[in-house]
């Protein structure tokens, strides 16, 4: 059976099964929330290019300074430019289409580099420095690629004429990979390979990528400035999990699935604010090119006027008054890269606010004892999030929490909590009396959970509404949870809605959900499909993979849209890349039986099932069961068919209980035995569960 019932309510919580199907998922990280402003985050190097309110200069001026007879180039681009925009009825301006066509852009000689390779070297290279002269050009192509609708065909190819490296610390299975260019592909394997084969031999040589679950694709094949080839453009820093590799003496064909990530470019835009950080960098940047000192300054003043003790503020705006800039920048930019170098910085920033104790401007006034704590933080979040160096984090955090950092403190917590539960609820309610919200919200859900202290309902709704009354969303949706289910307050669902509205109203997906699951039960609203479907979207847009499986499931039914099996594959997909255990079943039966533009394939089917199964989905269990049954896409074998069958059963499947009945009623894969047979049939009967209960008045008759 193909999974059809949707998901119910999320919980922002554990994955623990809930009332009415809800699922709960934690939503916690360590997050900076003391004075020291926003922490830097991956991708930060080059959204800090851009300023509030930014816009790019016309793509001639982009360019001129970057490629050999940028005139030509650029018009040869809008003459293909002008015919592809036409097809899109979207923002995409004539300007953005020649931005794409740019990426195809060949002079055909080998004494030049082709644009695309010049803008790859600068982001392999990963300079600020560098990628400053492209900043303009990356906004263009970025916005003008996103105007465009994502493809998700069955795979895509890509070839190169080097072999890569079949290591362990490079392409080896299992590993994750980055791409960290803008990459073409094809959606025709055979243009692929022609890139690499030798037209005198017939023989390919080098690497052959065939690459499944994208999501960040895009067709630009109406935007080549040569023969179409069915073009599909990936995005800057895409992650692949190596599924398989075929090395041979010529060709090493490398079979990679897109895995959950976030492109480093994804929050470019549309730029509607930049953190106190990126305007730091972006200040330093102005200087460079020769702005005003004066009005760098006086950005530098208004950051410390929202943030008094902001260290890389007070850093750079010093070093305007000691005449060190450019050491000063150095330091700044630098991207820690292992605990030695985290450290260092530490050190640097130490040093360096020794240095200012003669300025004579009041400065040095402001280096506190808090503003040194703050700048070991940021190390901090560096290593947790930049290097995922856990152990050295928790070190630094460890540090901060004894003198009282509340952010530290907070941190650690979330370091702690899956194997000393009780050592971090002391950590987060000591963060949540410093007044940190996100510690009020992981305290909430530890007496939620019953996580290093005894389950308390109402004092966990009590500390899940003051987050929430403080703005923090993942609190809203779980004190609206807590309106709908009664848990700990008196059920109310339309405060339960207004709850998830003001959280939808700030983006957060889980609340899009839930609204979207109110409106097509029609609890607490109006039912509406057309209006769920609206809102899955949403969430789907932003990553949600309980919304994608909703909504895949509203076009599998034409559930308040039309029905479309190709469209419910594509979202069953995107879900699957997400880890989603109930798309994988449902794509699985796809697979199995060809639909929704897929091939038939029940090895491919057989192995989606395994993966569900082996996360602990009885349907899927169900399903591999049968697989192994009749041999289709598996070797046949009816007592591992017994074993999953009895797997699902024991979780309480239905249907598991039924087929298992089978199974022992016929003697297949086990020994016959009626009575066992008679009381799984009863299991099932009871389940509702029709055939069970034909198939017990015929054992009776």
């Amino acid at each position: 059976r193909r999974g059809n019932d949707n998901h119910g309510l999320l919980r922002v919580g554990g994955h623990a099964p809930d009332k009415e199907g809800a699922v709960r998922f934690r939503a916690r990280s360590v997050r900076g929330g003391g004075a020291g402003g926003t922490v830097p985050q991956l991708g930060d190097m080059v959204n800090a290019l851009y300023p509030p309110g930014y816009a790019p200069p016309p793509l001639l001026r982009a360019l001129e300074p970057l490629v050999v007879e940028a005139s030509m180039v650029v018009d040869t681009c809008l003459t293909v430019a002008k015919h592809a925009a036409a097809f899109y009825a979207s923002g995409l301006t004539e300007e953005g289409a020649a931005a794409i066509s740019l990426m195809t852009f060949e002079y055909g000689t080998p004494d030049r580099k082709d644009p695309y390779m010049l803008l790859n070297e600068a982001l392999f290279k990963w300079n600020a420095l560098e990628l400053e002269s492209w900043h303009d050009y990356i906004f263009l192509l970025l916005r003008s690629l996103r105007e465009l609708p994502h493809v998700y065909p069955d795979a895509i190819y890509r070839a190169v004429s080097q072999r890569v490296l079949v290591d362990k610390t490079h392409y080896c299975k299992g590993n994750t990979i980055v791409w960290h260019a803008v990459v073409s592909a094809t959606t025709d394997a055979d243009v692929a390979k022609g890139y690499i084969t030798d037209k005198q031999t017939n023989k390919c040589a080098g690497t052959l990528f065939i690459i499944r679950g994208h999501g960040w694709g895009y067709d630009v094949s109406r935007f080549c400035c040569v023969k179409s080839e069915k073009d599909i453009m990936l995005e800057p820093e895409m992650s692949f999990l190596v599924t398989n590799i075929t090395d041979t003496d010529e060709l090493v064909i490398v079979e990679l699935n897109m895995v959950e990530s976030t492109p480093i470019l994804s929050r470019l835009l549309p730029v509607e604010e930049v953190g106190d950080i990126q305007l730091v960098h972006r200040t330093l940047q102005r200087l460079d090119r020769g702005s005003p000192a004066g009005e760098c300054v006086k950005t530098l003043e208004e950051i410390l006027a929202r943030v008094p003790d902001y260290l890389p503020a007070i850093l750079v705006l010093r070093s305007f008054f000691l005449e060190h800039p450019t050491e000063c920048a150095v330091d700044l930019r630098l991207v820690p890269v292992g605990e030695a170098q985290m450290l260092d910085t530490s050190k640097r920033i130490t040093s360096l606010r020794h240095r200012c104790v003669t300025d004579g401007t009041g400065l040095a006034q402001r280096l506190s004892a808090s503003t040194q704590q703050q700048s070991l933080y940021y190390v901090g979040t560096w290593a947790y999030y930049v290097n995922s160096n856990v152990a050295a984090a928790q070190r630094i955090f460890a540090s901060l929490a004894a003198q009282g950092h509340a952010g530290a403190q907070y941190s650690l917590g979330v370091c702690l909590e899956a194997a000393e539960a009780v050592k971090a609820v002391v950590l987060f309610q000591r963060s949540a009396d410093a007044g940190h919200i996100g510690a009020v919200n992981a305290l909430a859900q530890c007496y939620e959970e019953g996580s290093g202290v005894a389950k308390n309902p109402e004092k966990s709704a009590a500390l899940f509404k003051r987050a929430a009354d403080a703005g923090h969303a993942d609190a809203m949706v779980s004190l609206a949870f807590c309106f709908y289910t009664g848990d700990g307050v008196e059920e109310d669902i339309a405060l339960s809605v207004a709850l998830y509205e003001k959280a939808a109203s700030a983006g957060n997906s889980n609340a899009l959900y839930n609204l979207a699951v109110l409106f097509e039960k029609g609890e607490g609203v109006q039912k509406d499909g057309a209006k769920a479907v609206e809102l899955y979207q949403r969430a789907a847009d932003a990553g949600n993979t309980d919304a994608m499986y909703n909504l895949a499931l509203c076009f599998e039914n034409g559930d308040g849209v039309p029905k479309s099996a190709d469209r419910a594959r594509q979202l069953y997909q995107r879900a699957v890349e997400g880890g989603h255990t109930a798309a994988m079943n449902n794509l699985a039966f796809f697979f199995e039986h060809g639909e929704g533009g897929v091939t038939k394939d029940a090895a491919r089917a057989a192995a989606l099932f395994q993966r569900a199964a082996d996360a602990g989905n009885p349907g899927a269990m169900t399903n591999l069961a049968r697989l192994y049954q009749t041999g289709r896409g598996v070797q046949q074998d009816f007592v591992r068919a017994v074993e999953l069958y009895q797997r699902a059963a024991e979780s309480g499947y239905p249907v598991a209980m039924y087929n298992l009945a089978r199974c022992y009623k016929h003697g297949e894969g086990v020994d016959r035995d009626v009575a066992r047979a008679v009381g799984l049939y009863r299991q099932a009967a009871d389940a509702g569960i029709v055939e069970a209960v034909d198939a017990l008045a015929s054992l009776a008759s």
